[in-house]
């Protein structure tokens, strides 16, 4: 819709000639090129040395969001592009209206970045249906999924990247954790997502609690018995997001199935509802992850061919009077690998996390290093 209103808008001044504008606001030169009704040949838009505010380098007339701003030499013969000259100003003036048009369209419809719970307050004070889809950055195809299936299902959508570092039991993990702001903030833009939270550690934390979140000892299985804190840290700081957030729905992967179980244990005095997704693969039946940057495509290749044939083994077990013995020796036989460390390889009943001993509402749960890079997945 508001590409039909900028094009209708232009259709109206057909005959402004684009080459006369000697200015373009540094602010959203990028958003005008990537609407593809602006071709080379009808609207050429002139880019400034560097992407910076005419009056930086020059006396030529320039834009802040808001009123234009028309300088002294608009009137006069300014210099475009090296050899070019404004020949009317009332065209550069009409021009630089429409650009501003432009822009003040284009803030009502586009993605806001939330810093800070005042900014976040203020944007979501009157949203209804909101989705929630957190995540640590380093986004993927599956978070990509996640972000569908919220826009699918409500009415706004926020995604938040936090780094949290109280869910690292390791220093190293934490600082090695793959980052890539520009590249997510670029996805989420591509998605028209509404509203990215980008809060720092200090913004999360601000407020201090009287108590800590423990689970309970028989909660302390699979990632929890090998992570020291890790789902403590977790549950706090959803919590700190939810109360903040105020969704109607958070969407996260089961791929992360203890997490998401913990969660709806943990956090079920909040009204949000928790909406399980199903795990986005590779064509090698590789788990999407964010970790998987930090393997080598040999590393890579060698944990797809461990989850494929751990899935062949889950076929088979039907058959097995006892499939822990199973899972043990195959456990045992992965561990001789090169680089490779198995940390748990258990079958487990998908509504209270026991050890199970039969296929039907259970799933295989593993964990495995290669190279100090740690995977996780289920099936």
């Amino acid at each position: 819709k508001f590409e039909f209103i900028v094009l209708g808008v232009l259709k109206i001044f057909d005959n402004i000639d684009f080459q006369t504008i000697n200015f373009i606001p540094f602010q959203i030169y990028d958003e005008i090129l990537s609407f593809n009704f602006f071709n080379s040949s009808r609207f050429e838009i002139i880019k400034i040395t560097s992407l910076i505010p005419a009056s930086m380098h020059s006396s030529r007339m320039y834009s802040i969001p808001g009123l234009p701003l028309i300088g002294k030499s608009s009137f006069g013969n300014t210099l475009v592009n090296g050899s070019k000259r404004v020949p009317k100003p009332a065209k550069g003036i009409i021009a630089c209206l429409i650009i501003q048009m432009f822009y003040l369209l284009k803030s009502f419809i586009q993605m806001k970045i939330l810093l800070n719970n005042n900014d976040l307050n203020e944007a979501l004070e009157n949203v209804s249906n909101l989705g929630f889809v957190p995540t640590m950055g380093s986004l993927h195809k599956g978070h990509i999924s996640l972000i569908k299936q919220s826009k699918k299902k409500c009415n706004k959508t926020i995604v938040s990247i936090f780094v949290n570092p109280k869910q690292f039991n390791n220093k190293n993990d934490f600082k090695k954790y793959p980052r890539n702001r520009k590249k997510d903030l670029s996805i989420l833009k591509r998605l028209k997502v509404n509203y990215v939270y980008l809060p720092s550690v200090k913004e999360i934390y601000k407020v201090k609690r009287s108590s800590k979140n423990t689970i309970s000892k028989k909660d302390k299985i699979l990632c929890a018995k090998y992570r020291k804190g890790h789902f403590e840290g977790v549950i706090d700081v959803m919590e700190r997001l939810i109360e903040n957030i105020k969704p109607q729905k958070i969407f996260m992967g089961e791929k992360d199935f203890q997490q998401l179980y913990l969660l709806k244990k943990y956090l079920r005095k909040h009204s949000s509802k928790i909406i399980e997704c199903r795990t986005i693969r590779e064509r090698n039946k590789l788990a999407l992850s964010s970790r998987n940057s930090l393997l080598q495509k040999r590393e890579k290749n060698l944990a797809a061919k461990l989850i494929t044939n751990i899935m062949k083994l889950k076929g088979k077990l039907n058959k097995e009077s006892n499939i822990k013995k199973v899972l043990n020796k195959t456990g045992n036989e992965i561990n001789k690998l090169q680089n490779v460390k198995i940390e748990y390889l258990e079958l487990r009943n998908i509504k209270n996390l026991k050890i199970s001993n039969k296929l039907k509402n259970s799933k295989i749960f593993v964990s495995f290093y290669i190279n100090n890079v740690r995977l996780i997945d289920n099936f």
